[in-house]
């Protein structure tokens, strides 16, 4: 930087303003910076830039500021390529952040599969049970993947909002890079989470089941990670953020079915319930658990393939025809 050496990992701008910037009471040290600097710029720029002068005043052509925004523009091939690159080696870099998470997904399905282990079956405790840990599974992925993301716009705005703003790159391509990168490592969590615990619970032991599991909690993942996304760039604090999210989740937890009745809810706000993806994730980890199930109103359960529900409700397991 004009005959002086620039430290690493530092911006050769950000370097200059900071040895410019003018203190109340400067040192010193750096007053001799500055004059060094001068200095410099007398010996190394000056005669350039005068004799650059004369020329462009002299253009026959006057510039067109609109012309030239759109040359410095990049194409949209150039900022994804670029994004891409950028957001992989931030991916790459930030391995600790990786690890937690893998950590939370193993730790949390170990404590889910003691907690609930073989739930086989089809008696009054055991669909309790069950119904209880699905529940649980869509919560926890649901809050840990909006969390997981939250942190994301936050702590780019201020490089996003100077980028943009010089035209490097449009909101589409930021987005859309991200996204991408971070798919195979927002997918990959799900899977290891249903890997630990679906066997582990008790779940039906059925290939469609399974898959059924593993992609409504990857759909539950991704609705939590937009969540995430549009709280962070709602705000620049990240406190507010935080404050902000569970305003937003716990609604949707509400109007799921599980924890209060829909029926019971006041009619005018029982449309919330379309709202919530966890209403949706329930219903298909139940329609994959008990599809070959009947229910139908009772007084009582006799016999033995039948479970009573509270005395109103049956679930009784169909005979499958050989």
């Amino acid at each position: 930087m004009i005959g002086r050496a620039i430290p690493a990992y530092t911006n050769p701008a950000d370097r200059l303003i900071k040895m410019l910037h003018a203190k109340e009471k400067p040192d010193p040290q750096d007053i001799k910076a500055q004059n060094e600097l001068f200095e410099s710029y007398d010996k190394y720029i000056r005669a350039g830039i005068e004799n650059e002068i004369p020329k462009l005043m002299n253009a026959a052509e006057p510039l067109d500021a609109k012309k030239l925004a759109q040359q410095q523009q990049n194409t949209l091939y150039d900022q994804f390529v670029q994004l891409m690159n950028r957001a992989f080696k931030n991916l790459t870099r930030n391995v600790n952040f990786i690890i937690v998470r893998v950590g939370q997904m193993v730790i949390l399905g170990l404590i889910m599969m003691i907690l609930f282990w073989d739930t086989r079956g089809y008696d009054y405790n055991t669909v309790r049970d069950k119904n209880g840990a699905y529940c649980f599974v869509c919560v926890s992925q649901l809050m840990l993947s909006v969390q997981s993301v939250i942190l994301t716009f936050p702590l780019e705005r201020g490089l996003f909002l100077r980028e943009q703003a010089n035209r490097m790159y449009g909101v589409l391509p930021y987005y859309l890079t991200k996204t991408f990168v971070e798919m195979p490592y927002q997918l990959s969590m799900p899977v290891l989470f249903t890997l630990i615990v679906y066997w582990g619970v008790g779940f039906r032991n059925e290939a469609g089941s399974f898959f059924l599991f593993l992609g409504a909690l990857m759909l539950m993942v991704f609705f939590g990670n937009s969540i995430g996304i549009l709280v962070s760039s709602m705000f620049s604090n990240v406190r507010s953020a935080f404050a902000v999210v569970p305003m937003i989740i716990m609604p949707l937890i509400l109007f799921a079915g599980y924890i209060a009745n829909v029926n019971s809810i006041v009619f005018w706000m029982r449309w919330f319930q379309y709202l919530s993806p966890v209403r949706y994730t329930l219903e298909i980890f139940y329609r994959a658990e008990y599809r070959d199930c009947l229910l139908y109103t009772s007084d009582a359960a006799d016999d033995s393939l039948r479970v009573d529900l509270g005395g109103r409700r049956i679930i009784k397991k169909k005979k499958k025809k050989k």
